[in-house]
């Protein structure tokens, strides 16, 4: 009984750390999805208005970023996020 114990144990601490390991994942890319998205629009919003401060229009962006009920990301997040192409 001791060795049936033991092995349902590991079992089911297996089912809930994939389940829990897979829950952040989805978390972080659709964190990494968002900024990448701010990040898209405020470069279009720099390219269309060519005669602002560049760099006023990233503040603007990321200063208000959690006006929006629908982004799960912080200011630090949107700093923290890297990409390449």
């Amino acid at each position: 009984m001791n060795k049936f114990s033991f092995i349902a144990c590991v079992i089911v601490a297996s089912i809930v750390s994939y389940f829990i390991g897979a829950n952040s994942e989805n978390i972080q890319h659709e964190k990494d999805y968002q900024a990448a998205c701010i990040l898209s629009d405020c470069c279009r919003n720099m390219v269309d208005n060519l005669g602002l401060e560049a760099e006023e229009i990233y503040y603007e962006y990321v200063d208000n970023i959690d006006c929006d009920p629908r982004v799960i990301l912080t200011r630090e997040d949107i700093l923290d996020y890297q990409w390449s192409y």
